[in-house]
């Protein structure tokens, strides 16, 4: 236990008000311990809601599974770059030195519209 506690103080958790988790001891076979692991996860569900970081968290699990589904449909929209679009060409220049990436990679975009 004490190596646990340790443990987490080593975590960058000085920020007030953020949520330190408890270290608790258990012997699950016996049943000892369990009450005050299930308070444990009340207290941090309490403070998830009361905090609403339950919500950020959401929020940001959210936008990212959005971005996710959009990035995936706009490769399905914009098919095999390196199918006809001068990916290699391209590529050859970059390797060249005659042209930098971004700027290949604008003049992809730019004939995909």
């Amino acid at each position: 236990m004490r190596d646990l506690r340790h443990m987490i103080s080593l975590g960058d958790r000085t920020e007030p008000g953020l949520w330190r988790p408890p270290v608790c001891k258990t012997v699950a076979s016996r049943g000892e311990g369990v009450e005050e692991v299930m308070e444990a996860i009340d207290k941090h569900e309490g403070w998830l809601d009361a905090s609403g970081t339950r919500h950020t968290r959401r929020l940001k699990r959210a936008a990212d599974e959005i971005e996710a589904i959009a990035v995936a449909a706009l490769r399905a929209r914009m098919g095999d770059l390196r199918a006809g679009h001068g990916i290699a060409e391209h590529a050859a220049a970059v390797v060249a030195g005659t042209i930098d990436p971004y700027a290949a990679a604008d003049d992809v975009v730019a004939h995909l519209t």
